[in-house]
């Protein structure tokens, strides 16, 4: 599998797995579905191709491993440069990123610059939500709810908004967004739809992420001022909104006039979850940790008869297995073939003096492009431990070999 795909396929099938998740729990609190939303957009931060964790298999279960030929020398793991083919949609997406953050900045400096306090305004606030730590500003001539940042957490409200009642239930909103960090969360959910911007997926996930913190806040304040009163005051100022596109955000999904019907909707809706829930939450973790599990542990490769121990399935556990297989196969040319040896002068590795073969004893250190291993002549008993690294190419390319001795002809273990 090449590196790119190596990628691609474990989020790819993390994150269908979370928005079927999604589908087939429509009912679900708003807690359960943004947090499937975060851990199918989380699928895409993993760097699946460095993930690599060996399976440890005890003695005695026989591991089959298919290979092309008696001593192959093709990867199961590919290429890692292929996942550099993902470099240039990235870096369009954040370089978008930069400009909303500096639009976003640009329109919060405006704010401050045309708002005075709005302390006096914290008396209306529910006593569970008066010692919340952050700013109140009143923006002059404005009719924007919001709230912003994350050391120094500001709320701003837009002496436009309407009555006081409308005042209260937008202060009361965005109190709970600052209790919830949901700035943190947002700004982490744009910059990752941001690079994914041609992903279908990541975007999907992402407004459903946005749409659940509205919807857990939106419950937060049924249950601080009653469902009638917020219900009925959020409605108005939802249709008396005229200028919400105007307003800057990190979460495109914010500014679209669909979220406040959908957010509509739920309000109307009763959370729960029922049996047949739990089973499909069920489902997606066992589906998501097959995924994830299936590409990043190693199983361990066959184990030949001239070793004692199973060999890495890594480029550099099969360019060993096919190294020292031809050289016990008294294939002598292949052996210079791997090693880019044009005579058996050229062969750099010290094999030849052990003419009745090796025996593999351990594997001392294993990484993906590299290999330390001890060895034994299956005459005489003479050890050596050798060190093995591959270039990160298809098909495998020895780059480096070496064998030391450390143990006298003849000694035993």
């Amino acid at each position: 599998m090449s590196g790119l795909l190596e990628m691609l396929v474990p989020a790819t099938l993390v994150s269908t797995a979370a928005i079927a998740c999604l589908a087939l729990l429509p009912d679900a609190p708003p807690r359960t579905r943004f947090s499937l939303a975060i851990a199918g957009l989380a699928a895409w931060l993993a760097p699946w191709p460095w993930i690599h964790l060996p399976l440890a298999i005890p003695d005695g279960v026989v591991v089959f491993n298919l290979t092309s030929g008696p001593h192959s020398l093709t990867a199961p793991n590919a290429p890692l440069y292929p996942v550099y083919a993902m470099a240039l949609p990235v870096l369009i997406g954040l370089v978008q990123l930069v400009r909303d953050y500096g639009a976003f900045r640009a329109t919060l400096r405006d704010w401050r610059a045309r708002s005075r306090s709005g302390e006096m305004l914290r008396a209306w606030l529910p006593d569970d939500l008066r010692t919340t730590r952050a700013e109140i500003r009143i923006v002059s001539g404005a009719r924007v709810a919001a709230a912003s940042g994350w050391f120094r957490p500001t709320i701003w409200l837009g002496d436009e908004l309407g009555t006081d009642a409308d005042l209260r239930v937008a202060l009361v909103h965005e109190c709970w967004h600052l209790r919830r960090r949901d700035p943190v969360w947002v700004a982490l959910v744009a910059a990752l739809r941001r690079a994914y911007w041609w992903n279908p997926l990541v975007t999907h996930l992402a407004d459903q992420a946005v749409l659940m913190t509205e919807s857990l806040c939106d419950r937060r304040c049924i249950a601080t001022l009653g469902r009638r009163d917020y219900v009925g005051r959020l409605a108005a100022m939802m249709l008396e909104a005229g200028d919400s596109a105007s307003t800057p955000s990190l979460a495109p999904a914010a500014r679209r006039p669909s979220l406040n019907v959908r957010r509509l909707k739920l309000l109307d809706a009763t959370p729960r979850l029922r049996p047949r829930d739990y089973a499909v939450l069920a489902f997606f973790c066992v589906a998501a940790t097959a995924a994830a599990a299936a590409q990043v542990v190693e199983a361990p490769g066959a184990r030949p008869d001239w070793s004692r121990v199973s060999i890495p399935a890594t480029p550099a556990g099969r360019a060993l297995a096919a190294l020292l297989g031809a050289f016990n196969d008294g294939d002598l040319e292949s052996v210079g073939a791997y090693l880019g040896a044009y005579t058996p002068q050229e062969v750099r590795l010290d094999l030849y003096d052990w003419t009745s073969g090796l025996e593999l004893v351990d594997i001392v250190e294993s990484e993906p492009l590299s290999i330390e291993y001890l060895v034994k002549a299956k005459e005489g008993g003479a050890r050596k431990v050798g060190r093995l690294e591959v270039a990160a190419s298809e098909p495998i390319r020895v780059m480096d070999s070496e064998l030391s001795a450390v143990m006298a002809s003849g000694e035993e273990e």
